[in-house]
């Protein structure tokens, strides 16, 4: 992957390059106070470097934004954990850690499999069928 990156940095490098060249042209810029002339391809470089930085300048301000929510919600999340370990410290038991409305339901379905005939332990899936 990296030189996939490379080759493609290369290319791009020289088709930037071979059309500062062709545009080498001077052309005059006039701003408030006064004009400059400059080669055509030192202003599209300009313009393109401040379109960038202001780019950057609006994604930094985002990524600032979500790291501080990430920050906080991984404080949130410490404070569950903690409070679920003083729950199950005054508990005096372990909390089973799966859902145990699944748990129950799946012992009764095998306590009633084992209780009936041969004919109704067809019906059972075959997940539930390996397990016995």
């Amino acid at each position: 992957m990296g030189s996939l990156r490379l080759i493609i940095g290369l290319i791009l490098s020289l088709a930037i390059v071979s059309f500062g060249v062709i545009n080498m042209k001077p052309v005059t810029v006039a701003y408030y106070q006064g004009s400059i002339n400059l080669p055509l391809f030192y202003v599209l470089l300009a313009v393109f470097a401040c379109g960038f930085m202001v780019a950057w300048l609006g994604g930094a301000f985002d990524r600032l934004k979500f790291r501080t929510q990430i920050g906080k919600l991984k404080r949130e999340v410490k404070s569950l954990e903690s409070n679920l370990d003083e729950a199950r410290e005054q508990s005096g038991k372990l909390l089973p850690m799966g859902n145990p409305a699944t748990e129950e339901s799946r012992t009764a379905r095998n306590e009633l499999a084992s209780q009936s005939d041969p004919k109704s332990r067809m019906s059972l899936s075959p997940r539930e069928s390996k397990a016995e």
